[in-house]
């Protein structure tokens, strides 16, 4: 994990008007005539909002890359009913700015959805964009923009611990098979055994290994099952021929089963 490091901004980088300062109460001073020459830089800011309380906004940053807009930064910040996309007194007031009590709390951020809020409002504002303001979708399309939605990226898992191997899974199928075929009324301890799992963890690992088709179907309440041909490529495992295959010779293994058995009535 990447440790925090504390940056700190000199306030001299920022250049405002008089009026934007005094309207925070920010502090400032005269640009010191030797200071280096100043150029006005006017890039097109397009920032999607959504109200997360009454006191806090979420502002997703919208930036083009190969013809597609996505989010280039989300910024939480007090909701001090500007209508300035992104933009909050804390820019020219540093660690003065003025924050609701307690400051940002960890319900608040829970409650910014990135993938939800930019997948259902990012296109219609495009839209909106392109019919209704013409000028802006033109210099949008200057910079590259040919396409009204967001590009289609693979699921990624986020946070926490890394999602495991493909042949993990398969090993866990082919445990839980030989197990099974070893007439066992347990399989289920036994890739505990061989895996370290806690006991609900391996029916977990067995279940996503029967969904990814390592395991043959069963039905509610049964352990039952054989490695498949997946689970077999899975692991690069000689394929075994199935009964139909075969014509069904002595050579071909039937699929194990073990049924709970019922419980004695007291």
């Amino acid at each position: 994990m990447a440790t925090p490091r504390l940056k700190i901004r000199p306030a001299h980088r920022l250049v405002v008007t008089d009026a934007d300062a005094r309207a925070v109460g920010a502090s400032s001073k005269v640009i010191p005539a030797d200071y280096p020459p100043l150029v006005l830089v006017a890039p097109m800011d397009l920032w999607i909002v959504k109200p997360l309380s009454a006191d806090w906004l979420v502002g997703y940053r919208v930036v083009v890359q190969d013809g597609h807009v996505v989010v280039g930064e989300m910024r939480i910040y007090p909701n001090e009913h500007q209508g300035h996309g992104g933009a909050w007194s804390g820019e020219l007031l540093g660690v003065k700015a003025r924050v609701p009590a307690g400051g940002l709390s960890a319900t608040t951020i829970r409650a910014a959805t990135l993938g939800q809020d930019v997948a259902r409002m990012l296109p219609e504002i495009l839209t909106r964009i392109r019919s209704q303001f013409p000028t802006l979708w033109g210099a949008l399309q200057a910079r590259g923009v040919q396409h009204d939605s967001m590009p289609t990226q693979p699921r990624q898992r986020l946070g926490g611990r890394a999602g495991r191997a493909i042949a993990f899974y398969a090993r866990v199928a082919a445990l839980y098979a030989d197990a099974l075929a070893g007439a066992s009324n347990h399989p289920v301890r036994a890739v505990v055994r061989a895996t370290g799992l806690s006991a609900s963890q391996a029916r977990n690992a067995v279940a996503k290994a029967r969904r990814l088709g390592f395991l043959s179907p069963t039905t509610r309440g049964a352990s039952a099952g054989v490695l498949t041909a997946a689970g077999r490529a899975a692991l690069r495992l000689p394929r075994i021929a199935t009964n139909s295959e075969t014509g069904g010779s002595k050579g071909s293994q039937p699929p194990v089963q073990r049924t709970k058995k019922a419980r004695k009535s007291p």
